[in-house]
């Protein structure tokens, strides 16, 4: 089972229907695939409630009928997408008055695309720092978010989690890129770079 995770900047202009291809994908292999909506900022999204909305998607799993096994879940996100992944995949660490703690569906493993995993630094980046302060507010003002939100602040987690960014050959040490270095020595995440086909596009964050 795969929850798929759209991505866009959490921004209200983009949905679910980023994923389509992708779990249509999913389904032609034999894997069941669940294409997650959630309030974006512009739409009633930001903190906390992007954040309940993802908990409560996943969670809605343990309700539906369908034959599902719901003890081998795995979440896969692009871009903003990556960050909720792997947020969601380290819900059962979050304290008791952080929004979607005690899940009822716990996540085995996750996958980020080019994921924003690192909230505070990519809060001082661009183009990253407007969608991310838009997301969560000013970082000095707003540090308890940030340590709950950002899936750097998050490991180590009990799922396999693995980080995928595209790059050009022969890249250069980006900050994001080093930060996702540097969370890899604090839990479980293991970090892969993987090279893109010729004419690919890049996504839209």
């Amino acid at each position: 089972m795969a929850i798929v995770v759209h991505g866009g900047y959490w921004k209200a202009q983009y949905d679910r229907s980023l994923m389509e291809g992708l779990c249509v994908d999913l389904a032609v292999h034999g894997l069941a695939a669940w294409n997650l909506e959630y309030r974006r900022v512009g739409g009633g999204g930001g903190w906390p409630e992007t954040f309940l909305d993802v908990a409560a998607g996943v969670d809605h799993l343990a309700e539906l009928d369908a034959g599902l096994d719901v003890s081998r879940v795995v979440a896969v996100g692009h871009s903003a997408g990556g960050q909720l992944a792997f947020w969601a995949a380290a819900r059962p660490g979050l304290p008791e008055d952080g929004p979607g703690h005690a899940p009822r569906v716990v996540i085995t493993g996750a996958v980020s695309q080019a994921g924003v995993l690192d909230l505070a630094l990519g809060a001082g980046l661009v183009p990253s720092s407007t969608p991310t302060r838009a997301l969560l507010g000013d970082p000095s003002q707003n540090y308890e978010r940030y340590v709950l939100a950002s899936p750097r602040e998050r490991l180590p987690t009990r799922s396999r989690c693995e980080s995928r960014r595209a790059t050009r050959p022969r890249p250069t040490r980006s900050p994001t890129r080093a930060s996702c270095g540097c969370s890899r020595t604090r839990g479980t995440s293991s970090i892969s770079t993987l090279e893109p086909p010729p004419g690919m596009r890049r996504g839209t964050g």
